[in-house]
């Protein structure tokens, strides 16, 4: 897979991550369960796409 394919799934995974904070941010949840959320996302995203670029053999 080229570079500009990499770069096009990481701003998918940025966009996927700007929904998920702006539902999390217009929830009723405390502060510290939305910071938690969110590193959790953020974790899951990444995480996810090194898993499916070693998966792939990127």
């Amino acid at each position: 897979m080229d570079l500009a394919t990499k770069i096009f799934l990481v701003l998918l995974n940025m966009i996927i991550f700007n929904t998920a904070y702006l539902l999390i941010h217009i929830s009723n949840f405390s502060r510290v369960t939305k910071i938690l959320l969110l590193i959790a996302g953020n974790a899951i995203i990444i995480g996810g796409s090194i898993y499916i670029f070693n998966f792939c053999g990127l």
